[in-house]
């Protein structure tokens, strides 16, 4: 389990005590808090990581490159008017 740090188009950061070595893919689900769904939605993509760096407290943040990207992110973001 983590939590997202940033989110763009091409990718996520997130914060997690299970941490992946670069390269390692990796199937997401994220909970979708969208302004524009009544309820809350799960989404899934396919990701890779493509940096890592640890912290204290056996946490750590890591970059994941997005390689598959869910239609309706793709439809949040174009509506928001963001390319």
């Amino acid at each position: 389990m983590g939590y997202t740090l940033n989110l763009s188009r091409n990718g996520i950061v997130i914060e997690s005590s299970k941490m992946f070595p670069e390269r390692t893919p990796l199937i997401i689900e994220i909970l979708d808090k969208l302004e524009s769904h009544s309820e809350d939605t799960t989404t899934k993509f396919l990701g890779r990581v493509v940096w890592s760096k640890y912290g204290i407290a056996r946490t750590g943040k890591m970059g994941i490159e997005f390689l598959t990207l869910s239609k309706h992110l793709e439809q949040e973001y174009e509506s928001k008017g963001y390319h």
